[in-house]
């Protein structure tokens, strides 16, 4: 009989695996799963139906002596890693378990922390949104919003890096619809100079290679604002011009 720790539970642990109802989960070093791995992997439960609803467990059950912390931990899961299949097993874990990170912990360093420590965690937040983690995508997109605009080169420099990433980001989020009235705001508020033309530029080159009804709309709100200049508005602009004609493409 397994040996429980008190104060831990499957939830936390590395291996445990979360099923769709995100309620319940699989222990993924049991041997009665090794046939399904591809298909559990896939959410594909047709094959092993009847095995996980015999073997589902809720998150808060008590953790077993194979518990390995899923979070700041330095035990390890002995694996042998000759084998192409525990790599591929380990491989489609810990991208199940990124997707599926509580972020909360970061969410306060991001908030609370400066330095070093606030880079890092920024870093890990990315990390998690390529894996898409959705908590972690909205933690990043509150961070974009709140930035100032850019008034020197470093920061022109650190819009343009965490704009980059997003654009990398899975499409699964809707990023495009939600980065775009962000980048028209950023329009809307940002000092027009040598320092920040790049960024103007590459925000513009985005709205072109977008479908024209995605940013018809936030563009033409541009050309009533009287802030801008004749020329500026020119390239306004272009950018619909180019919608229209352009085949739309993701990045």
């Amino acid at each position: 009989m397994k040996t429980h720790d008190n104060e831990k539970t499957c939830c936390d642990c590395e291996i445990f695996f979360i099923l769709d109802d995100e309620e319940f989960g699989i222990c993924m070093q049991d041997e009665a799963f090794s046939p399904y791995i591809d298909e559990i992997f896939e959410s594909n439960y047709s094959t092993c139906s009847g095995l996980i609803e015999q073997k589902k467990m809720p998150f808060d059950t008590k953790a077993c002596q194979n518990f390995s912390q899923l979070e700041e931990s330095k035990e390890v899961i002995t694996v042998d890693l000759s084998s192409e299949k525990n790599l591929d097993l380990l491989w489609k874990l810990s991208r199940e378990n990124c997707k599926n990170r509580n972020v909360g912990a970061l969410k306060e360093k991001l908030h609370k922390s400066v330095g070093k420590i606030k880079e890092k965690t920024i870093e890990d937040l990315i990390g998690l949104a390529y894996f898409e983690n959705k908590e972690a995508f909205e933690l990043l997109i509150e961070y974009f919003k709140q930035l100032p605009p850019p008034t020197i080169l470093k920061e022109v420099h650190y819009k343009k890096y965490l704009f980059t990433k997003f654009k990398s980001m899975p499409s699964s989020f809707a990023k495009e619809k939600i980065l775009i009235p962000i980048l028209v705001n950023e329009l809307e508020t940002i000092k027009s100079n040598n320092t920040t033309k790049s960024w103007i530029a590459e925000i513009l080159d985005f709205f072109k290679h977008r479908p024209y009804e995605m940013v018809n709309e936030q563009i033409e709100k541009l050309l009533e604002n009287k802030k801008f200049s004749h020329r500026l508005k020119k390239r306004f602009r272009e950018v619909l011009e180019t919608c229209e004609i352009d085949e739309y493409y993701d990045y």
